[in-house]
Order: structure tokens, then C-alpha cells, then sequence
């Protein structure tokens, strides 16, 4: 193993991709802040991830623009394995849409779970990737974040940097999970209301 010397001009292996320095070649192993939403063998040092949070906190005040945080589970869609699904639900399966064109549909079923977006989605990652120009926002500055997710309780050092959502809960499974008493909206057949959606209750 070689480790980043003190000695003025060594390389300080900034930026590690398989254990190896993108700079000089040298192999690193267990150093550096792991990156895994970026690449699973990818590794920084600390004055690397500030530089670059630098570098795009100042595009994204150029741009006017926010890195933008989304919870997916209980925010933008919600899951349940089918193991759990009530029998009043199976009626679901024959509204299962194709994966052949997924940005038409808004119901899809895998071997062992059922997954429903919620109604608006479509609409939302649309504005969001119209106005997206990089994706290169993931190491942003706290003050340039922006998180929309349904539970607080999960972002308790980035509270001033939360929207809370309501949280969306389609299927019976999610709402006993939840401890609530009300029934699904798999059960009454309907969904939140989007201009121009379609709901489960009008397909059905």
C-alpha cells in the first residue's frame, strides 16, 4: 500500500477509482470518503469533496439554482411486496402497467412487489429535468440544498433545509406499517387528484 507522503509536492491521492490514484497511479486502499452515489469504487479526501462543492456552489449561484434532494418511498411512489397485498386489492394486478414505456404509466408490478407513483410524478421530473443542466450537484454546499422528503425525523442536522411532504400511502400494507386506521386508497379505488390524471377510481 502507498500512502500520500507529507513532503511537499507529493500527490495527495485526492481522487481514488478502484484503489488506484486517478493522479499518479499509486495504489490506495481505505482512505478517502466513499462516494457511492456517484460510483460504488470511487473515494475522495475531504479537500477534494470541499473544493468541488466550491466549484458548483458558485455555478449553481450563477444559475440561481438549488441541488434538489427527493425521497422516493412514501414521497414520490409507494411499494409493497404482492405477498402482502390484501385480497380486496388484487384487482390491481390487471391495471399493472407495461414496462415497455414506463413514462406513460403509473402502476408496475415486478415477480414479488407492486409499486405505484404517485399521480403527479410525471409532471414534477419533468420541470425538474427541464431546468436541470448538470448533474454534477451531488456535492453542493448545505446552504444550496434543498430536501423534499416525508419524514423529518430523518433529517434531523438539515431541518432548515426540509420541505415535508405528505406522505403518500396507496397501499393497505403502508398504512397498517404506519399504525393508521383509515382505509388505503388501493382499497377505495382512488388517488390523489392532478389536473388531467388519470385516477385508479376512473380506470377502474
Amino acid at each position: 500500500m502507498t500512502e500520500a507522503s507529507s513532503s511537499k509536492g507529493a500527490c495527495e491521492h485526492s481522487v481514488v477509482v478502484y484503489n488506484l490514484c486517478v493522479q499518479c497511479g499509486a495504489i490506495v486502499e481505505g482512505t478517502g470518503v466513499s462516494l457511492p452515489y456517484i460510483h460504488k469504487n470511487i473515494r475522495m479526501n475531504q479537500d477534494e469533496i470541499s473544493r468541488l462543492g466550491d466549484s458548483d456552489m458558485r455555478a449553481l449561484q450563477r444559475q440561481r439554482k438549488l441541488c434538489l434532494v427527493l425521497d422516493l418511498d412514501h414521497t414520490l411512489l409507494n411499494t409493497t411486496f404482492l405477498i402482502d397485498m390484501r385480497e380486496d386489492e388484487e384487482y390491481l394486478r390487471s391495471y399493472a402497467d407495461s414496462f415497455q414505456d414506463v413514462s406513460a404509466g403509473n402502476l408496475f408490478m415486478l415477480e414479488s412487489m407492486m409499486t405505484k407513483l404517485r399521480p403527479f410524478v410525471h409532471s414534477f421530473l419533468k420541470e425538474v429535468i427541464r431546468h436541470q443542466k448538470s448533474l454534477d450537484v451531488v456535492l453542493g454546499k448545505e446552504s444550496s440544498v434543498l430536501i423534499l422528503d416525508d419524514t423529518k425525523d430523518m433529517w434531523p442536522k438539515h431541518k432548515d433545509n426540509l420541505i415535508v411532504i405528505e406522505r403518500y400511502q396507496f397501499f393497505a400494507s403502508s398504512c397498517k406499517q404506519y399504525g393508521y386506521k383509515y382505509q388505503s386508497r388501493s382499497l377505495m379505488k382512488s388517488d390523489e387528484s392532478e389536473p388531467d390524471g388519470d385516477s385508479i377510481e376512473r380506470n377502474a
